[in-house]
């Protein structure tokens, strides 16, 4: 027996914070599962930092992912601080 993996996926929405701008996610993406909505919101901080940095001494970095009822289930936070000089 075939399983139809669309039938059991779920929308989360992404919506990313970047040094204070916040930009909500309005489509959403299709999970699995929130173990896959884990594993999708760490990939894209990551990619988003790899896009983001080098960009000055500070960037702050958050993304929350809602469930389709707007309720927020996770959020993954990336603060990047360079100093110069011995602490």
């Amino acid at each position: 027996m075939v399983r139809d993996v669309r039938a059991t996926m779920t929308i989360y929405y992404f919506d990313v914070e970047e040094n204070g701008e916040l930009t909500p996610d309005r489509a959403g993406v299709e999970c699995t599962d929130f173990n896959h909505a884990k594993k999708e919101a760490v990939r894209a901080i990551v990619d988003m930092t790899r896009d983001a940095l080098p960009d000055g001494d500070h960037h702050e970095l958050q993304l929350t992912v809602r469930d389709k009822s707007g309720a927020v289930v996770l959020e993954v936070t990336l603060n990047f601080d360079a100093r110069s000089g011995s602490r």
